[in-house]
């Protein structure tokens, strides 16, 4: 092998050692950059997995998407104190309130009402009156099992004191002696809460009883031995 020969293979071996030296960086570099991207890509994802707010069903194991409410005693007495005061209270747009509270009945109910022609001539016989009547809950007593679908028994004492809808400054004492004292029967039956039936409840049964004084509501409930704070 001649002297030429010998510098041309050192001089390709040396270039050969170096475009390995290149491609070794270069794959180094290109593995180091991978590996970062997947890290970041890690990373983020665990942040999303144990950072993100909780959902209301995360919190709540418990909790159902059915939309199905429970039914506490405020929420039935709230209820109850609602339909009273749109079904059975007097006011000048009696039409408007008996309207909304025929909303708030099972569609067996509305049926009875309608076939028995229970709220014939009611809205007209207060719509041009200044007549509006108050209600204020005495007491409610309700059934403890309250299950979807299931009506339950409900009742409540209240008072109504009729009072001026126009012209009213607020004292209910010159009005005492229009009140009328009341003992009222549900039947409540529990219902998915929707746009229609934002509460969770609606009326299967209702019955409303009225009494001049207060001790003859005493008298009507001691004979038939009905007693508040135990089921109805």
């Amino acid at each position: 092998m001649t002297a030429n020969a010998d510098k041309f293979f050192v001089a390709h071996t040396a270039r050969a050692i170096d475009a390995a030296r290149r491609d070794a960086r270069r794959a180094i570099l290109i593995v180091a950059v991978f590996l970062t991207i997947v890290v970041l890509l890690l990373g983020g994802a665990l942040y999303a997995v144990t950072l993100r707010p909780l959902t209301v069903i995360d919190h709540c194991p418990g909790a159902s998407s059915s939309g199905t409410a429970e039914l506490s005693d405020i929420a039935v007495a709230s209820f109850m104190s609602r339909f009273i005061e749109l079904y059975s209270a007097q006011s000048p747009d009696a039409a408007l309130t008996i309207a909304d509270a025929y909303n708030l009945m099972t569609p067996r109910l509305q049926q009875v009402l309608s076939a028995e022609r229970a709220d014939a001539g009611r809205a007209v016989k207060w719509q041009d009156k200044n007549i509006r009547s108050d209600l204020f809950m005495e007491n409610v007593s309700m059934d403890r099992v309250r299950g979807e679908g299931r009506p339950f028994a409900a009742q409540a004492l209240a008072r109504l004191i009729f009072r001026p809808a126009v012209g009213f400054g607020g004292d209910y004492r010159p009005f005492e002696a229009s009140s009328l004292w009341t003992y009222i029967q549900f039947s409540l039956v529990p219902v998915p809460v929707t746009e229609k039936t934002p509460s969770g409840l609606l009326v299967d049964f209702y019955q409303i009883h009225y009494f001049n004084d207060e001790e003859l509501r005493k008298a009507f409930l001691l004979k038939r031995n009905i007693l508040f704070g135990e089921r109805p």
